[in-house]
């Protein structure tokens, strides 16, 4: 059976509306972040909590993270730390909005998404200044436009202490929405 280019079209046609339908059932976002460690926490014997970094997002959800986690372990080099908990916040913007009818800014504020820390790793180079962060992190919800959001997301990082001792804090967060 020869097919004519009309068919070869329409069935084009339907494979790709069934393909974007499927892409858009999963309901994902992708993140990048760059940003400061605001505090290294308080250190106990064989943990530390309370450690903080503040970050710029852009991507699908551009906005300000806020992270804090608590981990097992101390902050040496070579060493690997179990992360045993945190928060985190996530106001999002849309991306920048002028008017048509008039050069004003247009309120671009989406709401916050929130969550906790989950479980994740902090592991040390032998140097001890750069750390590898990965965390799942749990969508405990959202306000306004991002009510009723959950899921889970992973975030992966790096930590680099700098000669003055300020650090930077920079990575890619994945979310999967449910």
């Amino acid at each position: 059976m020869k097919i004519t280019k009309f068919m070869a079209l329409a069935i084009a046609v339907l494979i790709t509306v069934l393909l974007s339908s499927s892409a858009q059932a999963q309901k994902g976002a992708f993140v990048s972040f760059k940003g400061i460690e605001v505090s290294t926490g308080h250190e106990e014997t064989g943990e530390a909590y309370g450690w903080m970094c503040y970050a710029k997002t852009t991507g699908t959800l551009p906005g300000n993270l806020t992270l804090s986690m608590n981990y097992e372990g101390t902050k040496a080099p070579g060493t690997f730390s179990t992360v045993t908990g945190g928060a985190w916040t996530l106001p999002v913007y849309e991306q920048s909005a002028l008017s048509t009818m008039r050069p004003i800014r247009i309120d671009p504020y989406l709401g916050v998404l929130f969550g906790s820390v989950e479980a994740g790793a902090v592991t040390w180079d032998k140097a001890g200044t750069t750390a590898t962060v990965e965390l799942k992190l749990l969508i405990r919800g959202g306000t306004q436009a991002l009510a009723d959001v959950g899921g889970t997301a992973v975030l992966y990082g790096t930590v680099n202490y700098g000669e003055k001792g300020t650090a930077t804090f920079d990575g890619t967060i994945y979310f999967d929405f449910k």
